[in-house]
């Protein structure tokens, strides 16, 4: 057993898979919710806005341009830490305890990747291959879904999303690594709150000025097109993949890039239900007052904050999440609560397989306020309340 509690939960990219098992005395289950550590992750393209933005501790001197709260891929770890101060690797706990946590997942692994993004620079534009693009490509390449919601832009910010009207793969072919490439993709303006369905296959870049949420299946292959140029600055560390970007880019229908979906009023704020299909639903809580929610059976909750405060309580000791903090909650627990103080914004976001998609459209995930004086942190009682109201 190895306890990482007294490392800093900023760990670098060049460190991201030393090992690190969550585990208290005697192997038993952690308690829940666990706290997610990032990833911070350097790129030529970051800033320091995650800092400015979210309150990221950042070294200093380096551009951060993500911080992966939720990463277990070979590519790169996070880490998840309980309010008892176990802590360890995300890919330590799946190893110990994925039954409890993520059940049924491929090699045990957390089926999401979830990042905040700050480009302070464009990022290339590029195409992530989706299920039958990966059976051309070969075993390298793994299937990418993903959306964004977007935290912050300066005024007109935009990203790049979709191909334009009447533009196929021959005009991709002979515009690809050139500066006339960005004319053949959809420039679509952004605001805070915007939330962006990025299917496979999409053309896409996120430009200069925005901080954003990304929900995406846990895979890192992309495939640029062009990267603005950028290749002589790098001595070609950031290659293009034009070939393979060819064989995954979707052509025909775009799609509307923005998702709007209608907003459901309550006693205890708002919800939107922004996603829900697989690989992944994600919605949107703006709180006014505690609630309980109900897990998606058989399937883990991450809960982001994107403004305010939250006491989030599992199945132990509760934790507080501020703005750009993360947390997981295992597919074991039945519900969990919510507590705002006073008011916040909050992501949910559980992974969908296909096997499990109608059982969870038929239940649905259930979220109703705690009346009164019931504290979040009474187990019992909020437990014999849920069942009466649901």
């Amino acid at each position: 057993m190895e306890d990482w509690s007294r490392k800093s939960p900023a760990s670098s990219i060049r460190g991201a898979n030393r090992p690190g098992h969550l585990r208290k005395a005697g192997g038993s289950m952690p308690h829940f919710p666990l706290k997610c550590e990032p990833l911070l992750v350097p790129k030529i393209w970051g800033g320091r806005r995650l800092q400015a933005v979210l309150g990221k501790r950042l070294p200093s001197r380096e551009r951060i341009g993500e911080a992966w709260e939720v990463a277990d891929i070979p590519e790169g770890l996070s880490r998840v830490a309980d309010a008892n101060g176990h802590a360890g690797t995300l890919r330590g706990l799946m190893e110990d305890h994925a039954e409890a946590v993520a059940p049924g997942n491929v090699n045990d692994r957390f089926p999401l990747l979830i990042k905040f993004l700050d480009a302070s620079q464009n990022l290339s534009i590029q195409v992530h291959p989706g299920r039958r693009a990966c059976e051309q490509l070969g075993p390298e390449a793994q299937s990418k879904e993903e959306c964004w919601v977007v935290v912050h832009a300066d005024p007109g910010a935009s990203v790049l999303h979709g191909l334009r009207p009447g533009v196929g793969k021959i005009e991709i072919a002979n515009a690809a690594g050139t500066a006339s490439l960005p004319d053949l993709v959809r420039k679509v303006p952004i605001a805070p709150g915007d939330v962006l369905d990025v299917p496979a296959g999409t053309a896409h870049a996120i430009s200069a000025g925005c901080v954003l949420m990304e929900v995406q299946q846990p895979s890192d292959t992309t495939y640029r097109l062009y990267d603005f140029d950028r290749q002589a600055q790098q001595d070609n560390d950031r290659p293009l993949h034009i070939e393979q970007a060819l064989v995954a880019l979707r052509t025909g229908n775009q799609g509307e890039p923005k998702i709007a979906v209608p907003v459901e009023r309550t006693d205890w704020g708002t919800r939107e239900l922004l996603i829900w299909r697989s690989p992944f639903t994600l919605e949107r809580l703006r709180l006014g007052e505690p609630v309980a929610v109900s897990s998606i059976e058989g399937q883990p909750t991450v809960v982001a904050v994107l403004g305010g405060l939250v006491d989030v309580v599992g199945s132990q000791q509760p934790v507080m999440l501020r703005s750009g903090e993360t947390c997981i909650l295992p597919a074991t627990l039945e519900h969990f609560e919510l507590c705002p103080m006073p008011e916040a914004s909050v992501v949910l976001v559980s992974p969908l397989t296909v096997a499990n998609i109608a059982s969870a459209q038929r239940r649905g995930r259930t979220v109703v306020r705690l009346l009164g004086t019931l504290s979040c942190r009474d187990r019992d009682a909020v437990r014999d309340h849920f069942a009466r109201t649901i």
